[in-house]
């Protein structure tokens, strides 16, 4: 089979050996040819291929990091994304998101993000910041919540506004929370950056809870993040969502003391890490349930 444009053929590692496997340093492999996240990753080729479902399933069930049609790839990923070692566990996360999202619920919790809101670097899905906010929705109203989770590793502005929000628009959601944009560092373009993130809020409903960017702590994407953040901010607050200060709870923890908020790669959070950003949508969360619970 021809390997995707933008990707190369996997070398045979029985007879090439490991010298021959492509090996990423500094960023995670994500939608197109650009790469993102600050950590090292080990590309080995091209990615798997398979026809893509619906987002919105017969009788409107949405699965969370599930493709639009007539594209490819699997589990949430497109087939520019290069298969790198961690694609068996983000795979994985994503049929996790899946299946939890078959669990029935009397409210309806909806994430759009990135790997973050996939709880990348969380052993478990309630661990994850998504998780544990269901987890405080369900106890301050005292109703079970269903959670669709459409996010997706690796997501961009552009892919939240293709395949994440007109999954939205066939649910009706309680609860709305968005974090995406940090992917979009590595290619900051200021103008377009905003325009796309206008878009994105021009999708949501009234009540969502909107992010800016985590911190990235040091170099020029800590740079671009902050006058990102800046932007997204203002432009949360001019349309009238709930703000969810990310960058400041996150840059707040900066620092050595921060070692053990981060996974392995030392980006993704850890399942400690994930109690500072559930920090960051709490005040506005709790709004929202005490609404929910009051329409009740």
């Amino acid at each position: 089979m021809r390997a995707p444009a933008g990707t190369q053929k996997a070398p045979s590692l029985m007879t090439r050996g490991l010298s021959h496997v492509a090996v990423t340093v500094g960023f995670e492999p994500t939608v197109g040819s650009t790469p993102t996240q600050l950590f090292e990753s080990c590309t080995f080729g091209r990615s798997d291929t398979s026809p893509r479902e619906s987002l919105v399933q017969p009788g409107g069930r949405v699965e969370p990091g599930a493709r639009s049609a007539g594209a490819s790839g699997i589990d949430g990923y497109d087939a520019e994304v290069a298969w790198s070692l961690r694609t068996p566990f983000t795979a994985a996360r994503a049929r996790a998101w899946r299946r939890r999202a078959q669990q029935p619920g009397e409210l309806l919790y909806v994430a759009i993000g990135d790997s973050a809101a996939q709880g990348i670097g969380a052993r478990r899905l309630d661990a994850s910041y998504v998780g544990r906010l269901a987890a405080r929705l369900e106890r301050l109203t005292g109703r079970t919540v269903r959670v669709v989770n459409l996010s997706r590793y690796g997501a961009r502005l552009d892919d939240a506004l293709e395949r994440q929000l007109p999954a939205v628009a066939a649910l009706e959601p309680d609860l709305v929370t968005v974090a995406i944009g940090a992917n979009d560092m590595a290619a900051y373009e200021p103008e377009r950056f905003a325009a796309a993130f206008d878009r994105v809020l021009d999708g949501l409903p009234a009540h969502a809870i909107v992010a800016d960017l985590p911190c990235f702590h040091f170099g020029d994407r800590e740079q671009n993040a902050v006058h990102a953040s800046r932007l997204m901010a203002q432009q949360v607050r001019e349309r009238g969502f709930a703000f969810a200060p990310l960058h400041r709870v996150t840059e707040k923890r900066r620092g050595p003391q921060s070692f053990p908020e981060f996974t392995w790669d030392q980006f993704h959070p850890s399942a400690l890490g994930y109690r500072v950003w559930e920090s960051a949508f709490a005040p506005a969360v709790n709004r929202r349930a005490r609404e929910v619970g009051a329409a009740s």
